[in-house]
């Protein structure tokens, strides 16, 4: 998404007067990462490799970047609470996905095994949010959100306001949050 490159380059040129210096690159990283080996201390990420189509060949690359000794940072989601033998489990699976994006959400054991794969040594492997709780504080908070957001599509399309498939696409986008707010409170 070019519009991230863009608000990253503004908070560079804010940053620029304190004497930071920041780089930007556009890709993806389903494919090799356009550095050297060996050119990172250290590398972090943060609630986007749920859309990597390869973790093994991925964290491959990250590892290939990372001088000897360096360290990776990895938090993303993770299936916990999640039986793939429960057809409900399943169905709010089906329903999470269009809403988020994803091209998978993995078992923490899948995601280790990926990491080991790809030549890391695993430090901590573990739930980051305090207590497991702070997003599903976050997400409880949805129906107050969706209630008001709903009540605004519903008189646009009422009034004929509306674009001809926005409350086709509200109803999905509320069947998501609320198979979402169901799957947070499974953990």
């Amino acid at each position: 998404d070019k519009s991230q490159i863009d608000n990253a380059l503004q908070f560079a040129e804010l940053r620029r007067s304190s004497g930071v210096e920041l780089e930007f690159l556009h890709g993806t990283f389903n494919d090799p990462l356009p550095f050297e080996s060996h050119s990172f201390d250290a590398a972090y990420e943060v609630g986007a490799f749920c859309y990597a189509i390869d973790k093994v060949a991925l964290f491959t690359e990250i590892f290939r970047v990372l001088k000897p000794g360096g360290r990776f940072s990895y938090c993303d989601w993770c299936r916990l609470e999640y039986n793939p033998e429960d057809e409900h489990h399943v169905e709010l699976l089906r329903k999470v996905k269009p809403l988020t994006g994803m091209v998978e959400m993995p078992f923490p054991r899948e995601v280790e095994e990926a990491f080991v794969q790809s030549g890391f040594e695993i430090e901590l492997s573990a739930e980051a949010c305090a207590g497991g709780e702070q997003f599903s504080h976050v997400v409880r908070d949805t129906e107050r959100s969706f209630w008001l957001a709903e009540s605004v599509v519903n008189a646009a399309d009422r009034l004929h306001l509306a674009p001809k498939n926005l409350k086709r696409l509200w109803d999905r986008i509320r069947e998501g949050g609320q198979a979402l707010q169901e799957a947070v409170e499974l953990n």
